[in-house]
C-alpha cells in the first residue's frame, strides 16, 4: 500500500494538477494556486482497501469455483 501511495504522490498528483490548470486555462482564469489546492482536495481522501468478496453458501458438486453452476444444470 505504501508503494501505491508513493506512486500517487510522484506521478498522479502532478498529472491531476496539470489537468486542472489546463481546464482553468481554457476557462480563461488560469491559477497555479487553484490547481494545487483543487488537486490536493480531490486527492487527499483517505484510501481504504476494498473488503474481500463474501464466501458463497452454495456448494458446487463439480469442484468448480464457488457460486458457479455444476455440470448438467442450466438456468
Amino acid at each position: 500500500m505504501n508503494r501505491a501511495l508513493e506512486r500517487e504522490r510522484k506521478w498522479r498528483r502532478p498529472v491531476i494538477r496539470a489537468k486542472i490548470y489546463v481546464q482553468d486555462l481554457i476557462a480563461g482564469s488560469p491559477s497555479v494556486e487553484h490547481a494545487m489546492t483543487a488537486a490536493e482536495q480531490e486527492l487527499d481522501h483517505t484510501i481504504h482497501a476494498a473488503p474481500p468478496p463474501p464466501i458463497s453458501p452454495l456448494v458446487s458438486a463439480s469442484g468448480t469455483m464457488d457460486g458457479l453452476p455444476g455440470p448438467g444444470s442450466s438456468t
